[in-house]
């Protein structure tokens, strides 16, 4: 019996995919609204279940979506979680969606900067430390 594929698109066509039980893909596929579900709480992304299709949005239409190392750590252990939830046949397809104008506007420029920084200033003590090992 042939096993099925759990195919995530993300973005303009990447792709993860992960091998289910050859048992899942005799299940009929269903999207009922009546059965929609929260799965977790975040605070920059929503996870639910309708039917049998898992809903990730991003949710911060005030930055276009925008990551930072919060969204990064959010949309990880969702999807550590869907991986989990995949193996025991908890649903068929999930859609990563963003709420809002936009889908994302990539990478938060505030992080960037402040990343830049925290670089510059681990860089700099490094540098320090080598010249001056008293310290």
């Amino acid at each position: 019996m042939r096993r099925a594929t759990l195919k995530v698109v993300v973005g303009r066509g990447a792709v993860r995919s992960w091998q289910l039980p050859a048992s899942f893909g005799r299940r009929a596929f269903t999207t009922a609204a009546a059965s929609t579900e929260v799965k977790q709480k975040y605070d920059f992304i929503n996870v639910e279940d309708k039917g049998e299709v898992r809903w990730v949005s991003l949710n911060r239409p005030d930055t276009h979506n925008a990551f930072n190392e919060l969204v990064i750590g959010e949309i990880t252990d969702a999807f550590r979680t869907i991986q989990r939830d995949a193996a025991q046949e908890k649903f068929r397809a999930v859609v990563l969606t963003g709420n809002g104008k936009s889908f994302s506007a990539g990478a938060d420029l505030n992080w960037m900067k402040k990343m830049a920084s925290y670089t510059q200033v681990r860089r700099h003590s490094s540098i320090l430390s080598s010249h001056h090992p008293e310290r």
